[in-house]
């Protein structure tokens, strides 16, 4: 059985405004917003409200969540999502993917913390 891409990545770039990141899943109502440090659920409303400032980042098949990384006076967050995977078996009724690609999405949307994250 293929697993879909079931998540969205969103983000806004309107300066001075600040930068964000929407996450979004296409079987639930709810969404994530990344802005300023802080995080937020939104609900299907308030989505439609605001996404159409926003513009697709890539698409995933998971969300492994926010990396915090520690560089000296700063900190360097990273949503990570899955961008590949492959079946590798069943146990009873579920299937067991391997994560095969990640991507390390900025929070800060600096070109300096891509260089931070190597192969």
């Amino acid at each position: 059985m293929a697993m879909g891409k079931s998540f969205r990545v969103f983000e806004k770039v309107n300066p001075p405004n600040p930068y964000s990141i929407l996450l979004e899943q296409r079987m639930n109502n709810d969404s994530v917003l990344f802005e300023s440090q802080a995080v937020a659920v939104l609900s299907a409303q308030e989505t439609e409200s605001v996404k159409r400032q926003y513009t697709k980042l890539c698409d995933a098949y998971g969300c492994l969540g926010v990396l915090q990384l520690n560089a000296g006076e700063n900190t360097l967050l990273y949503l990570v999502v899955v961008s590949g995977c492959i079946s590798v078996g069943k146990i009873r009724d579920s299937e067991i993917f391997r994560i095969t690609q990640t991507n390390f999405i900025s929070l800060r949307n600096q070109s300096q913390d891509e260089e931070r994250i190597s192969e």
